[in-house]
């Protein structure tokens, strides 16, 4: 064989290397483009599975929580998936491998929100159960107070009607022999320069006015004034402070006598109008507390605001005032 012969027959074996070879590099092409489709078509299908299995759910009605849990895991499908296109996209394989990592991502991840949906109902039953605990332990509370504030207010009528047949019984022995007794500041004035002047007094029986004595002037050379009262039944006094020298009026005392018996010791005063200095502010029961020549500043007495007149009401049934220790 000559060299001509021998060129031309290597050339031919080369042809059909080269021909073999670009046969086989076509054939794995098309077999890894089969082998993706097919498992991009796997991965597809189960995406929409999940899709159709989710709505299904929500038509039947889902809490909040498997909602959340349903449409976390159909986006971990639908990222597999995109990712899975894009992969092709690009050239590449989407075999078996990657089909099979990629469940096993949407697996691992799917697991994650399990634990925390569990998580999250745990923590919301405990809130439920905190919140259930407090709205029984109100209603509990509740309860109790009213129980207790019936019975008080049962307690508080049954006293006021035995205070009352006990008021009335001593008014019919009495026999007439009534009367108020006002003390006034001290005239020496050395605790405010007040002195009250005239007054006006009401008897009242219930809401009924029993008797009036307008513009009474009050005794200013003695620390008190006595007041003959009418044979009436009252249960409550009121005294309208009128008049007054220096800047304003003010009492020490005032005494309600049936017979010899101050009914009115100890029984709740209140007031139109208190001097708003700390010392004064729960000046107004000191009208009745038996302390009728005050001897020191904001102890044993009532003063209102300057230049004002004022009103004080005894409740000769009111609930007695425990003097202070």
């Amino acid at each position: 064989m000559n060299r001509s012969h021998t060129t031309i027959f290597t050339i031919v074996i080369l042809g059909l290397f080269l021909f073999s070879a670009h046969g086989s590099l076509a054939q794995q092409a098309a077999t890894q483009a089969d082998e993706s489709a097919r498992y991009l078509k796997q991965l597809s299908d189960a995406t929409a599975g999940i899709e159709k299995g989710v709505q299904q759910l929500r038509d039947k009605g889902l809490g909040d929580q498997a909602d959340k849990l349903a449409s976390s895991q159909l986006a971990h499908y639908q990222q597999q998936l995109r990712q899975a296109k894009e992969l092709v996209a690009d050239g590449k394989v989407f075999g078996r491998a990657e089909y099979s990592a990629a469940i096993n991502a949407i697996t691992a991840q799917s697991k994650t929100d399990h634990q925390r949906a569990i998580m999250a109902i745990q923590q919301q039953a405990t809130v439920s159960r905190n919140e259930s605990d407090r709205q029984y332990q109100a209603t509990v509370a509740a309860s109790l107070k009213n129980h207790r504030d019936a019975i008080a207010d049962a307690n508080e009528k049954y006293r006021q009607q035995i205070d009352l047949i006990d008021l009335k019984s001593k008014f019919n022995g009495s026999r007439g022999q009534m009367g108020i007794v006002i003390w006034n500041l001290p005239s020496d004035q050395k605790l405010h320069q007040r002195l009250t002047t005239s007054v006006t007094l009401q008897l009242l029986s219930g809401s009924k006015v029993v008797w009036t004595k307008k513009n009474l002037k009050l005794n200013r050379k003695q620390p008190n004034t006595p007041i003959r009262l009418p044979d009436v039944m009252f249960d409550t006094v009121s005294v309208e402070v009128m008049k007054w020298s220096g800047s304003g009026g003010g009492l020490a005392e005032i005494q309600v006598f049936l017979r010899d018996e101050n009914v009115a010791k100890g029984r709740p005063c209140e007031v139109s109008s208190i001097e708003t200095l700390p010392t004064h502010l729960d000046d107004q029961h000191s009208l009745t507390d038996g302390v009728t020549l005050p001897t020191t500043v904001g102890d044993g007495y009532w003063i209102p605001e300057e230049d004002s007149k004022a009103t004080v009401t005894i409740n000769l049934l009111g609930k007695k005032i425990t003097p202070a220790s």
